[in-house]
């Protein structure tokens, strides 16, 4: 399903408003976090973040998950959309929580690597990060500079090797961890100091562009409405 029959779809739905001001909350393996208004807009960032992983050739393993993340979120959303238009806003919360939110918080029903977490069965070791950010950038750059190293960068910055730090004492691992540890060490350098700056503004403006995305989104598929009418 394209952005554009979703919002088609959308403006045929029974609780149109419900659609355009349900929101939900991405939270990534490094802190970073979006809060995004709007079915059609959700399902806006998702396809971009596909589309965005797809661009990269010879992922490794540990981040080749980011795009099959993002792709059964996507999958999700449109299912949803195509199930429940005629629905009424108290089967809509419901199914809604079941079948898209729950796959955006990696909750799975169905037994794969997974473990109980208060209650929930939740994927194990699936840190989800999204394309467009600095840490992707510096680990792309590891695996094809010196692919051997990748693994140590990889679980030091994202700090998910608790259970297997003996990792640490092999070489490839170690010097690995020892250039994710400068990419972090960059923190505390009047040179990071104003990347951090610009890094803050960058995120800003993304925040900011996914609050008007919401807005235009939720303005468009009114005027469909309107020209349907």
């Amino acid at each position: 399903m394209t952005t554009t029959e979703l919002k088609n779809k959308i403006a045929e739905a029974i609780e149109q408003e419900w659609f355009k001001t349900i929101s939900v909350n991405f939270s990534f393996a490094v802190g970073e976090q979006m809060s995004i208004e709007g079915v059609s807009a959700i399902f806006e960032f998702v396809n971009q973040q596909v589309e965005g992983w797809e661009k990269f050739n010879n992922l490794p393993s540990e981040l080749k998950q980011n795009k099959t993340y993002f792709t059964a979120v996507r999958d999700a959303i449109a299912t949803f959309t195509n199930n429940y238009l005629q629905q009424n806003e108290t089967n809509l919360n419901s199914s809604w929580q079941n079948q898209v939110v729950n796959p955006i918080n990696n909750i799975v029903s169905q037994p794969s690597n997974v473990r109980q977490v208060n209650g929930r069965r939740q994927i194990v070791n699936q840190p989800i990060l999204p394309y467009n950010i600095p840490e992707v950038e510096f680990l792309l750059k590891v695996h094809k500079e010196t692919p051997k190293y990748f693994q140590g960068a990889f679980h030091f910055l994202l700090r998910t090797d608790q259970n297997n730090q003996s990792n640490i004492a092999q070489p490839d691992f170690f010097y690995g961890a020892i250039l994710a540890y400068e990419f972090l060490l960059k923190d505390h350098t009047k040179i990071t100091e104003r990347r951090n700056a610009e890094k803050s503004s960058i995120s800003k403006i993304r925040n900011d562009f996914q609050k008007y995305l919401s807005e235009s989104e939720s303005q468009i598929i009114e005027h469909i409405k309107k020209t349907n009418d």
